[in-house]
């Protein structure tokens, strides 16, 4: 931001308290602070103090460090928060990455990496490791197949049910000492030999298909000797169903299948659900660079070269067609058209822009053709934007980033624990 004020208004104070830019007469005000369009607070509306202030991002970098460049990733895979721990060390052991900050709650990650040791390009595969998938955010999202998980949903409802009602008609009974063996009479057989195996299989589909996300997490924190959430919840579905597998086999009816069966199916839903909760928490992320395309059509040695945002240089001439967006920020060279500004200042109109007026990067050409001198700073308002949105959801912050760090001990010691006991 202070980058961006020296470039439109030299050594002028920036006032907005969200991108540093000076504020219009009147200001845009809300809850006792002032920006300088509606973008900014919106941007303040939907994620608080946190977007204020960018130290409360990250405890270690919140900036990347000198001669260093910033990639923000979508990470697909993430199924606690100690992923977030395990993901930055994945992406710490390779030359050439300085900084990494992920949040289990949006799958995003902002990487601090030296651009003379490691290219962008290649920070997806570097990630891309023990079940998580990365991708830069310019990339598609992959299709995903929904009809696996509500498979997985619809099939431990089902299963789980059964195996409750089962327990609950032919084994509690007799654990609770309500009934004993000779009171079943004449469904003796059926009880004791064809309600426990049918008990089996049942489970053994719950916990093997529909838990499988479940031991594969577990094995994932294992291999990576980072034990999260899915460990704890792996040894028990396993114990029980391990223990109650034996007692069948010794024609016991000790059986405990109903304890496996339920926690797979209360975690299978918890997180169906929490993927929709986590789609909706990205979609304005997505929707906002969705409409900006980091890239720029510039001029040089008298060709036109299609380059990404972070090569254009200082002084370069950027050419925007109708109906592309606008990279960065600077000054019309040459033409005219009319320009919707509305992302950035939330003006519903488009505005009139001829050679010499100032045009924002995240703006839209929607008539005509220019010619854009980017001046001795590149700089883009909607870079910085996107930048305090990106550094806001792929961190962990206040109360949740201490809330993470507990759970990292919780884990070993309930193990801990367990093996006392």
């Amino acid at each position: 931001p202070q980058r961006c004020g020296r470039f439109f208004f030299g050594a002028i104070p920036m006032p907005c308290t969200l991108c540093g830019l000076p504020l219009p007469k009147p200001p845009v005000s809300d809850a006792g602070h002032d920006f300088c369009c509606i973008g900014c607070r919106e941007v303040y509306r939907a994620f608080g103090e946190d977007a204020l202030v960018p130290a409360k991002v990250s405890p270690r970098n919140t900036a990347p460090p000198p001669g260093s460049r910033e990639a923000f990733l979508w990470i697909d895979g993430m199924h606690c928060a100690s992923c977030e721990f395990l993901i930055g060390k994945l992406a710490l052991k390779h030359p050439g990455v300085l900084d990494v900050a992920s949040s289990y709650a949006t799958a995003t990650a902002r990487i601090a990496y030296d651009p003379a040791q490691v290219k962008e390009a290649e920070l997806p595969a570097l990630l891309s490791r023990h079940g998580y998938r990365a991708r830069l955010r310019s990339e598609p999202a992959p299709e995903h197949d929904e009809g696996l998980d509500l498979l997985r949903l619809v099939s431990g409802v089902t299963a789980a049910s059964l195996v409750m009602m089962l327990t609950f008609i032919f084994i509690y009974p007799l654990h609770g000492g309500w009934l004993t063996v000779e009171d079943y009479g004449a469904m003796r057989r059926l009880a004791f030999e064809a309600v426990p195996i049918f008990l089996f299989f049942l489970t053994t589909i719950l916990v093997f298909f529909v838990g499988w996300p479940i031991l594969r997490g577990a094995w994932i924190g294992l291999r990576a000797r980072l034990p999260n959430m899915d460990v704890l919840l792996a040894l028990a579905i396993l114990a029980a169903y391990g223990y109650s597998l034996i007692q069948l086999f010794n024609r016991s009816i000790d059986l405990y299948f109903e304890v496996a069966g339920t926690l797979v199916m209360i975690v299978t839903i918890g997180r169906y659900l929490e993927r929709g909760a986590r789609a909706r928490a990205t979609e304005s992320l997505q929707s906002i660079l969705q409409a900006w395309a980091p890239r720029a059509c510039v001029l040089r040695g008298g060709q036109y070269l299609d380059c990404p945002l972070d090569e254009v240089r200082p002084h370069d001439r950027v050419f925007v067609r109708q109906g592309e967006a606008i990279p960065v920020d600077g000054s019309i060279g040459a033409g005219r058209g009319a320009v919707d500004e509305s992302l950035m200042t939330g003006e519903p109109f488009p505005v009139s822009r001829g050679e010499g007026e100032k045009v924002l990067g995240g703006s839209r050409l929607l008539e005509g053709n220019l010619e854009i001198d980017t001046g001795p700073q590149v700089e883009s308002r909607m870079a910085n934007l996107a930048r305090i949105l990106w550094n806001t959801q792929s961190a962990s912050t206040g109360l949740q980033a201490r809330v993470d760090r507990l759970s990292r001990r919780f884990v070993p010691g309930v193990l801990a624990l367990a093996g006392l006991v």
